[in-house]
This record gives C-alpha cells, structure tokens and sequence, in this order.
C-alpha cells in the first residue's frame, strides 16, 4: 500500500491559506499513520511517497502541467521507492 501523496505541495493549493495548506497535510499525515498502522499489524507492505510529494512546490518537476497530480518524474521516484521492496517480497 502507497501512502497518499500531499497535495497542499502543489500550484494548485498554493492559493490556499497557510491554514488551510496545514490542515491538509495534518490531516493527511493522520490518516496514513493510521494506514501503515493496519498495513503492519496486517502484515501488508506499506511504502510512504508522501514526503517525495511534499518537494512539489520547491522541485516544479514533480508536479504535472494541471498543478495538481504528480508527474512523470514524480511517479519515477515512486517507482523507485517501490521496486526494491517488491523485490524483496518477491524473494521471500
């Protein structure tokens, strides 16, 4: 399971309060604790690409052209987050 990316990082809630932007990574901080708490008592993978994200509005490369999703440099570093620990599932 992939935690979920924060989009208060991006052009698109740069319009946002600073409040407002807070909330929303407090709140989303909050809910994949709670995610990679089931995942481990669960004994599912749980992989974080929350703080690659969270570069959105310092590195504009990851954030695609509608200001909003991640983009392809952004899904590359996730992929490159992931692929080792498929890997190492794979061999157990």
């Amino acid at each position: 399971m992939l935690s979920i990316p924060d989009y208060a990082y991006t052009p698109f809630a740069s319009t946002y309060s600073a409040g407002n932007r807070m909330k929303i990574s407090t709140e989303l901080d909050q809910y994949n604790t709670f995610a990679e708490n089931t995942c481990i008592s669960n004994g599912v993978s749980f992989i974080s690409i929350t703080d690659i994200t969270r570069q959105g509005l310092s590195n504009r490369t990851l954030v695609a052209s509608d200001g909003l999703h991640p983009s392809e440099t952004a899904y590359k570093m996730f992929t490159d987050r992931i692929i080792p620990k498929v890997k190492m599932i794979l061999q157990d």
